[in-house]
């Protein structure tokens, strides 16, 4: 019939009232990262500006027939990610503006573990990805270790040697994490870390 039976607009009433407490040009902005394989829940991250002009992400999941909210998280998951870990452990991982990394059961929202990482969390400098059983994470300005950690239990699994800050580009493929250094660099570095140990290969 072409009738609306439910939109993400519902889903983002309840963060547009925040919008009198930013300086910004206020908007909430929406995306759906994924269907539940068993095609009963869809999950959906907003990011929006907060009062103190800071963006903030929350991921929700809805109900796939009527858009009933399931449950929320405030924090920002890892889109390219996502999938594979719903698929693989049933999990969703998620960094919160406090530096946390944590880890949610897809089905239910319930939080499994927590894992204080960073002093808090800024999208432009924290890069994270879970890949077979690992998440790993890199901050280009603090620290600028690859860090990995058990998906399983939140432990830490091993650190890289320190890298230059910026913007580099990471990659995971055939066992390894491959650093491309940031477009600025002419050098144009590429650095091969072994997935297991965190050694470099190259």
């Amino acid at each position: 019939t072409g009738e609306i039976v439910w939109s993400t607009e519902e889903v983002e009433k309840p963060y547009m009232k925040l919008g009198a407490t930013s300086s910004n040009s206020f908007s909430v902005n929406s995306y759906i990262e994924m269907v539940s394989p068993k095609k009963d829940t869809i999950y959906i991250s907003l990011f929006y500006y907060g009062s103190g002009d800071n963006l903030k992400f929350t991921l929700v999941a809805v109900r796939s027939n009527d858009g009933e909210l399931l449950w929320k998280v405030d924090g920002e998951a890892n889109s390219d990610s996502l999938a594979n870990s719903v698929l693989e452990k049933n999990q969703i991982f998620v960094f919160d503006e406090q530096g946390d990394l944590l880890a949610i059961n897809s089905d239910t929202g319930k939080e499994l573990w927590r894992n204080k990482i960073y002093d808090h969390y800024d999208d432009a400098d924290i890069w994270f990805s879970y890949y077979k059983d690992t998440v790993f994470t890199f901050n280009s300005q603090t620290d600028q270790k690859i860090k990995a950690f058990d998906a399983e239990t939140g432990q830490s699994l091993w650190e890289s040697d320190q890298f230059g800050g910026g913007r580099w580009n990471i990659y995971i493929f055939n066992k390894t994490i491959y650093l491309v250094s940031p477009p600025l660099d002419h050098n144009k570095l590429v650095t091969a870390i072994d997935l297991e140990t965190g050694k470099k290969r190259w």
